[in-house]
């Protein structure tokens, strides 16, 4: 779920709706971690306003190699994989590249600033 607001998704309904089905206590409680250890962060809503939007901390960004070699490790040993294949073949043939683009787009989202929800 760390890397999970890649995708579009930055707030607790987002999540909420994904397609991993997660359940809402559950999830609650792991962005609620996520916040204590420090890999993203709540920008609290506007004015007082009841949304978050979760980003990524530089600490979290640190992990993405990490996760990208589980998602490798995935594919090559778990037939049942979740893994995208487009996504293995492109980590598999260009894996410096991936990291760079993956990299860029949640930068992106680690300096994001927020604005109230309509």
């Amino acid at each position: 779920m760390l890397f999970a607001s890649y995708g579009g998704r930055s707030t607790y309904s987002d999540f909420l709706h994904a397609e991993e089905g997660i359940a809402t206590n559950v999830l609650a409680d792991r962005l609620t971690r996520l916040e204590q250890d420090g890999l993203v962060v709540a920008d609290r809503g506007v004015e007082g306003g009841r949304a978050h939007r979760y980003r990524p901390t530089s600490k979290a960004i640190d992990l993405l190699p990490v996760l990208l070699e589980i998602i490798a490790w995935s594919a090559a040993y778990d037939p049942a994989t979740a893994a995208d294949p487009a996504f293995v073949a492109r980590l598999r043939s260009d894996r410096a590249g991936l990291e760079r683009d993956l990299g860029d787009q949640v930068a992106v989202l680690a300096s994001a600033t927020t604005e109230e929800e309509p």
